[in-house]
């Protein structure tokens, strides 16, 4: 996990980088390439083992801000993101070496995008999970408008970043009530708690 975040860490770095003898961007692809074949990596081997990768790191206001547990579920999600990522990375080093334009601070959200993507996977607290969706929204928000937007793209990422803020606001009053339930913020305790819920409450979540 460690490796992980460090390489799309510094692949965020690079993007926004001054330009030099190395591409920054190709350089940011390469390193985010290179992340998803860990993340590819790693899915493989929880699905392969049947053993459960766990992490925590960071608290704002008592709440753990990255709160992560990779099973056998979570590890078909990963398998799919490396295994997307991986080739997302190398098709955007090609194009960049035949077309590659102007430097754009934005491609940092490329990095951040796939960490937030991965965090959500694995997420394993409705506070961690909601921070990690919101990197999500806001990164994917900025890949749609770039750095030069038409008004029509410009609007496009506003309906995005709508649309995702509505889905917020609903998955807030789900937790909401499932947090009453359980006496915490964690998915474990929700799953034992969503049991005991009435009908209406269960529908209402749902």
């Amino acid at each position: 996990m460690a490796l992980i975040a460090a390489l799309l860490g510094l692949a965020a770095v690079a993007a926004v980088a001054p330009p030099s003898r190395v591409n920054p961007r190709a350089l940011s692809l390469a390193l985010s390439a290179l992340a998803c074949a860990v993340i590819l990596g790693l899915g493989v081997t929880i699905l392969a083992t049947g053993t459960t990768v766990a992490a925590t790191a960071g608290q704002v206001l008592g709440f753990t801000l990255i709160d992560v547990r990779y099973d056998a579920l979570s590890a078909v999600f990963l398998v799919a993101l490396g295994g997307v990522g991986v080739a997302s990375s190398l098709f955007g080093i090609g194009h960049d070496a035949h077309d590659p334009g102007p430097a754009d601070r934005t491609a940092a959200a490329y990095p951040i995008f796939l960490a937030s993507l991965a965090l959500v996977f694995g997420a394993a607290d409705a506070f961690a999970f909601l921070f990690a969706w919101e990197l999500m929204a806001l990164s994917s928000a900025v890949l749609v408008v770039g750095s030069r937007p038409s008004a029509e793209v410009a609007r496009a990422g506003y309906v995005y970043l709508a649309m995702t803020h509505l889905a917020t606001a609903a998955l807030i009053v789900a937790f909401a009530i499932l947090t009453a339930a359980a006496g915490s913020t964690s998915f474990a305790g929700f799953a034992a708690a969503a049991g005991a819920l009435p009908p209406l409450g269960r529908d209402v979540v749902f």
